[in-house]
């Protein structure tokens, strides 16, 4: 590696040996060492030393159970990233597509609980309930699909999703989206929906790579009529200051800074927003959902969990 820094994350892709049982041995543990030498900025190199046990689940008697217990959803949406970037380098985008729905339905089928072909007796157990949701974004993302992206964007948005931390990494597959409104001035998360997308709120979302302010239909029109010039509407002159300070704090902190957005309805950046929330919802009454107006022609991430399910309770055993 060319160097390393507090954000740099590394992911170790380990497989066990095909012969591992045929030796019988009876390892309750397996160790992993890493041995990491690098040269301090004194100018003196150093190595640091880091062993770890992992313990065997096939050596109890609910390896399926064990495994859950350990599982780390928001590390291993990381790791199927990174490795479905890799493969999105040689093969075409809807080949990995696949791969990352194959991956999903094969981990539901083994962890989920269900009646083969009823739909309704599905159910994953907590350790796994947001990895499908992860897989969703995912697909969506342009780290496979590189349409509205040149070249160069693909190669640095792909780049960082390889070295970030995982806190980093899931805000670049699933964006955060904060709510500001009258009922409630300080920042509230909000689902990555449409719905979201009131007409009297205000919404911050964070891609990572973007920082973006949407105003609601309504804020946008008292913005225009100086209402926020008024003594007497103090209030709404702090409502549209507070996710402009939340903003500046984020792109303070990250390096390299995000660029920066200020939308509303009907504006050519509001597919900045459009684009990343999940499209369901559209019968709901507000301007946004009523427009049509929609950058994208995805399935809904409900839509998306209904078909999975179908998948998996009707599955040959």
């Amino acid at each position: 590696m060319g160097g390393l820094d507090k954000s740099s994350t590394v992911a170790f892709y380990l497989d066990l040996p095909g012969n591992l049982k045929e030796t019988g041995t009876q390892q309750k543990n397996g160790y992993i060492q890493f041995l990491t030498k690098y040269r301090h900025s004194s100018g003196t190199y150093r190595l640091r030393v880091t062993t770890i046990a992992r313990r065997f689940a096939a050596e109890s008697a609910n390896p399926n159970h064990d495994l859950a217990q350990g599982f780390d959803q928001e590390a291993a949406c990381v790791l199927v990233a990174r490795l479905a970037v890799l493969k999105a380098e040689t093969e075409p985008a809807i080949e990995v597509i696949r791969w990352v729905d194959r991956t999903l339905i094969r981990l539901a089928t083994r962890f989920g609980e269900y009646t083969r072909d009823n739909v309704s007796s599905f159910k994953l157990p907590k350790e796994f309930a947001l990895f499908p949701q992860f897989m969703f974004h995912l697909r969506r993302s342009n780290f496979i699909q590189t349409s509205a992206c040149s070249p160069d964007e693909s190669t640095y948005f792909r780049e960082a999703l390889c070295r970030e931390t995982t806190t980093n990494v899931l805000v670049m597959i699933q964006p955060s989206l904060l709510s500001y409104s009258f009922e409630d001035p300080e920042p509230t998360p909000v689902l990555l929906d449409i719905v979201s997308m009131q007409d009297k709120v205000i919404l911050l979302l964070d891609t990572y790579f973007d920082v973006v302010v949407w105003k609601g239909e309504l804020i946008w029109k008292w913005e225009k009529a100086g209402y926020q010039d008024l003594p007497e509407y103090a209030n709404f002159s702090a409502l549209l200051q507070s996710p402009m300070d939340d903003s500046n704090l984020i792109i303070e902190d990250r390096y390299p800074a995000p660029t920066f957005f200020l939308t509303y309805p009907g504006h050519t950046k509001e597919r900045k927003v459009k684009s990343r929330v999940n499209p369901s919802g559209v019968e709901l009454d507000n301007a946004t959902c009523q427009s049509g107006d929609f950058i994208n022609d995805d399935a809904s991430l409900q839509t998306f969990m209904n078909h999975l399910i179908k998948l998996v309770v009707s599955a040959p055993s």
